[in-house]
């Protein structure tokens, strides 16, 4: 197996299309700087930030929206992340 440099270019060929994508590695201490820097959070961490009631308010409006119940846990919390911003578990 060939080891790839920063930088180095890759060709990927698709559908006779010659593709090329640039490898990045980024090292976890840059990673976790920069989750630091712009407050980005898991949704395990915001889920436990978040009140239950809030989190109870977002199910329910998730669920007041699909008067037919045709949704899924999957498909609730993905839609509640898209409306209001928030990443919760299942």
């Amino acid at each position: 197996m060939e080891l790839i440099r920063s930088g180095e270019y890759i060709p990927l060929v698709h559908q006779s299309i010659d593709l090329y994508i640039i490898a990045l590695f980024t090292s976890e201490r840059t990673i976790s700087r920069r989750r630091r820097d712009y407050h980005l959070k898991s949704s395990h961490q915001t889920t436990q930030e978040l009140p239950e009631t809030t989190k109870r308010q977002f199910v329910l409006d998730e669920l007041e929206r699909d008067p037919l119940h045709r949704k899924g846990p999957d498909i609730i919390k993905e839609s509640i992340r898209l409306n209001t911003g928030f990443d919760l578990t299942r």
